[in-house]
């Protein structure tokens, strides 16, 4: 549920010390202006005027149109949070003549004195405890408004608690009278059902009456309650957040703005004429649609998470709706009374548009209501760490002016208008610099409840990367947002609105506008809205992606469609490439990309810096033709590498006016497919110079290359990788017998050209270790099974051997690599020999978090050991072990009890 309000201080707010309040206060015996004590004659007396207090109630209600036309955004938010409390409680004294209470209210017309005559001493103590328990009950409890992402249904779950805990104290109360006493049992068992169960279903039917009413005259209380109710299902009004104005439009004030709010206005909507990417590299004559024609409003699930909640785990999000209508949701958000109390979170992948959301909602808030300020934080130095002078310099960077968030905040409070901070690219501050954020949210929101001390509201919507949103603590009342890839309908509302703008482009070039009426083959990644004009871009190139990708594998796809950004790359920079020439440059190119896909899969993230992109290229490139002897070009390899790809996404922050940079593939996909294709370069090139050279069996291979890659992390970690990889290598070379010398040489390597590469400080002795579990699952992903005692050249029964090898394997390992290993790994025994093979697992298993029994996790590891288990009945005890062991049993014919 939303903020909380009391009945006390809502009455307070809308009638103030008026003629209805200080009504209203004699008959709740004056506690709500605090004049008198509580007794338990007051509740009495309460309940005799039940009519007067409604009445009263209604008439706090009545003139609300009227207060709020003069009213500031904020202002008319807690006017409206003031309204909505007062309709709960109004809602349970109307019920009371909707149910048979077991007293009437006649009988319990008492006056004080007649109540002291029928109560001993005790009697009283106990009656005015439950009296200020009734009192506190209604009008000190909490109130709670509906949450803009909630259902319906789960307000009125919500609200009919409330009224059962008002309805016990009120019939705790009444038990404690004389005249209870005297009722009979009978009496007093359907007293406590009508108290505890008709009387809250009553209150409730009641609220919904008049909630009906507050949103027929009030907009927000339909924000506020209707939004969360569109799921992917339903249909949206206007796409490119245009609903979001129209939903604004009924309660917008007309406020005339000074020059500095105009300013910030006017730079705000100029980005709904530019192109939807304005980085995007176009082929002449063709064109994107504007910002305002373009953009297409993603779905989104949400979720108010708790202390234990992990927003960067997808299990956290699995459970939760998926809801399309973002204007709805925004607009109910920056209505509600809990948006200036935390921010709002946006998380995203990459290319998933994070930032094309923040620009296009600052162009649509109207600006007599709200002063939206765009802040990039990509652009403010880190030593600018302060909200308010954050600010102050994400103001002057698109406007010009230099403006204090001080001064500027008195002048929206003159005007009228909420500030909506919208700060992009908190991950892109967290990657490019590698510093700590763990308390920007928590300053976020320490800011905002200052601001409202000082009577200056302030709403904060934040982006961040969903990979990166776990390094930042979430304060209490935060409402976290996860952009969802594109569905099918909204693939073909992009495609109609590309196809129509580039009209004219495939007409001129006899092509065919890009299918948007059936299925893509390339789905998985036309979800992703950066992607998928990527995908078009690669098509409006003679139709390439229809002409080929129904019949292309998909690591051939992958490799066309990213040979096609770097042929385009390359030639700007030599345009008179020759043909062959270009040919090597751009796999010259994707090894090196793919250099920076092996620098984030050995460090563990989605991210590389440029730092460590230099360091890597520098240690791995081998004299590529890419570096410089110039001293500048050399210090930023990186950035000559990574060039301007639209298949990287580059993050920036700026410090010291040095800009720190880091990169990362727009889709996991990209690096898995890069990583795989190094290593088929790299397995290839070892194999042909074996054969070319006639190497004899035993000389030690120039793995240089492959070792530094390889031996940091369990390839086992990263199984699309392996998928790649095995789609690539053809059936008739294996290389199988060029990893077959590797093993059976690795303890005798003499290659060390790449030893400086170090991306994590992991143990000599740990990476030949990694290295050589490396190489048999790389044996195994190019065939189908690998015989251990060939691989490992042995003359006898390689089971000592095997098992030795794998000891080390699970002393070097870390538990979740052990475990993966075990996951994926398959072994039986065939007569005096080991057959090693891996097991497709599927992508869902979390490997991260490993939780398996101990009894289980040693069922696993005999099965790679290859112990003898066939005296064995074992009761499964994990999924992992299940998995495991049943193809070992079927293999085998062993049988286990389940």
């Amino acid at each position: 549920m939303g903020q909380p309000i009391r009945y006390a201080d809502a009455v307070r707010l809308l009638g103030g010390k008026g003629k209805v309040i200080v009504a209203l206060d004699k008959i709740m015996g004056g506690l709500l202006l605090g004049t008198a004590t509580a007794g338990f004659g007051d509740v009495l007396g309460l309940i005799d005027a039940k009519a007067e207090a409604v009445r009263l109630l209604h008439e706090l209600i009545g003139p609300l149109r009227d207060k709020l036309a003069g009213l500031n955004r904020h202002s008319r938010t807690e006017c409206l949070q003031a309204a909505y409390a007062t309709i709960v409680m109004a809602a349970f004294f109307e019920a009371l003549d909707d149910v048979d209470l077991p007293l009437s209210l006649k009988q319990l017309k008492l006056t004080r004195a007649e109540a002291l005559e029928i109560s001993d001493t005790e009697g009283l103590k106990d009656l005015q405890e439950r009296s200020e328990m009734v009192f506190n009950t209604l009008l000190n409890a909490r109130v709670m408004t509906p949450e803009i992402h909630r259902p319906y249904e789960d307000t009125l779950s919500a609200l009919g608690g409330h009224y059962r805990t008002v309805a016990a104290a009120l019939g705790r109360f009444m038990a404690g009278l004389k005249l209870w006493e005297d009722l009979p049992a009978s009496t007093q068992d359907r007293g406590w059902v009508v108290m505890l169960g008709e009387l809250p279903e009553a209150a409730s039917r009641r609220y919904e009456n008049l909630y009906l009413r507050l949103k027929l005259d009030f907009p927000e209380f339909a924000l506020w309650s209707d939004s969360g109710q569109h799921t992917a299902t339903r249909t949206v009004i206007r796409s490119g957040l245009a609903d979001l104005e129209h939903k604004l439009a009924s309660i917008t004030c007309h406020r005339t703005l000074d020059h500095q709010l105009q300013s910030i206005a006017k730079a705000n909507r100029s980005p709904l004429s530019l192109p939807l990417h304005g980085g995007a590299d176009l082929p002449r004559g063709l064109n994107l649609p504007s910002l305002a024609e373009g953009y297409v409003d993603p779905h989104f699930r949400v979720i108010k998470p708790t202390a234990e909640t992990e927003v960067s785990s997808d299990s956290s999000w699995t459970k939760k709706p998926v809801h399309s209508n973002m204007s709805a949701f925004l607009a109910g958000f920056l209505t509600s009374p809990g948006a200036t109390s935390a921010p709002l979170v946006v998380l995203g992948q990459p290319g998933a548009g994070k930032s094309l959301l923040a620009r296009v909602l600052a162009a649509r808030l109207p600006s007599d209501q709200f002063l939206p300020i765009y802040i990039a934080l990509r652009r403010v130095p880190l030593e600018i760490s302060l909200i308010p002078d954050q600010i102050s310099y994400g103001i002057r960077d698109y406007t010009h002016e230099k403006i204090e968030w001080a001064d500027l905040s008195r002048c929206a409070v003159d005007a009228g208008v909420l500030p909506v901070l919208i700060i992009d690219g908190l991950d892109e501050h967290i990657q490019a610099s590698g510093m700590q954020r763990t308390d920007y949210l928590d300053r976020i929101s320490d800011f905002q409840r200052r601001e409202q001390e000082q009577d200056r509201a302030v709403v904060v919507i934040v982006t961040n990367r969903t990979a990166v949103a776990h390094r930042c603590t979430v304060p209490v009342g935060t409402v976290v947002m996860r952009l969802e890839p594109f569905n099918r309908e909204q693939i073909n509302e992009w495609l109609g609105k590309w196809n129509e703008t580039n009209r004219q482009y495939f007409s001129d070039h006899g092509l065919r506008p890009f299918p948007h009426k059936e299925k893509l083959p390339q789905e998985e990644l036309a979800g992703q809205p950066l992607l998928l004009l990527m995908l078009a871009l690669y098509d409006a190139d003679k139709n390439a992606l229809q002409r080929e990708s129904r019949s292309l594998k998909k690591t051939e796809l992958y490799r066309k469609v990213l040979s096609s950004f770097v042929e385009r790359e390359i030639s700007k920079r030599h345009p008179a490439i020759a043909a062959d020439a270009l040919e090597t440059k751009i796999r010259e190119t994707l090894s090196l990309l793919a250099v920076a896909a092996f620098g984030m899969i050995n460090r563990r993230r989605q991210w590389i810096t440029r730092e460590e992109l230099n360091a890597d290229l520098a240690t791995l490139s081998g004299g590529n033709p890419a570096q410089s002897s110039n001293a500048f070009e050399q210090a930023t390899l990186a950035d000559h590498v990574i060039g301007g790809f639209f298949f990287i996404c580059q993050t920036e922050a700026s410090q010291d006016h040095t800009a720190l940079r880091a990169y990362e593939f727009l889709h996991a996909t990209f690096g898995e497919f890069l990583a795989a294709f190094l290593l088929f370069e790299l397995l290839h090139r070892l194999s042909v110079r074996r054969v070319d050279h006639d190497l004899p069996f035993g000389k030690a291979f120039q793995d240089g290359r492959l070792y530094a890659l390889t031996s940091f992390t369990i390839l086992s970690m990263h199984r699309p990788v392996l998928g790649y990889l095995k789609e690539m290598v053809s059936v008739d070379d294996p290389f199988g017998s060029t990893l077959a010398e590797l093993i059976a040489n690795r303890e005798a390597r003499t290659d060390r050209s790449c030893a400086a590469y170090r991306p994590l400080p992991v143990p000599t002795m740990d990476r030949a270790i990694r290295y050589s579990a490396n190489l048999m699952i790389l044996a195994a992903t190019s065939a189908h099974e690998v015989s251990v005692k060939q691989f490992l050249a042995i003359d006898g029964d390689p089971l000592d051997q095997w098992q030795r090898l794998c000891l080390r394997w699970k002393s070097a390992l870390h538990k979740e690599e052990w475990i993966v290993l075990l996951q994926t790994s398959m072994t039986r025994r065939q007569n005096v020999d080991i057959i090693y093979s891996l097991k497709w697992l599927p992508e869902s298993l979390d490997s991260n978090k490993p939780d398996i029994m101990p009894e289980a996790l040693e069922l696993a590891e005999d099965l790679l050991f290859c112990k003898d288990r066939h005296a064995r009945s074992v009761r499964l005890l994990h999924p992992l072990a299940a998995g495991c062991w049943s193809q070992h049993d079927r293999d085998c014919g062993v049988r286990l009890t389940t």
